[in-house]
């Protein structure tokens, strides 16, 4: 069975939340400094969005460092069955 259509006011609103996280990205990202975390920056991407009226999640805020920006080494979820603890933010610091 097909999708609905999405009506105008559901891509109106799709295009509001987009352009908060990208404000929110663009806000951590002038706040970074060498030496900290992904789980720091994630932290920091999760309280910006609160104080920003948000109140519900399709996933927690996660950053990624180095490497992993890249998916290198990533094989998929398919033998995690969609979960892979990899996608989550980790020790990385920013250098």
């Amino acid at each position: 069975m097909p999708a609905p259509a999405l009506s105008a006011q559901d891509l109106s609103e799709f295009r509001t939340v987009q352009q908060l996280a990208y404000r929110c990205a663009q806000a951590i990202a002038a706040e970074l400094k060498p030496g900290i975390s992904e789980k720091e920056a994630a932290a920091l991407m999760k309280t910006w969005l609160q104080d920003h009226g948000v109140r519900d999640w399709f996933h927690q805020s996660f950053a990624w460092f180095g490497p992993r920006t890249a998916f290198k080494g990533f094989d998929g979820l398919r033998h995690l069955g969609g979960f892979n603890l990899a996608f989550y933010p980790g020790k990385q610091v920013a250098a």
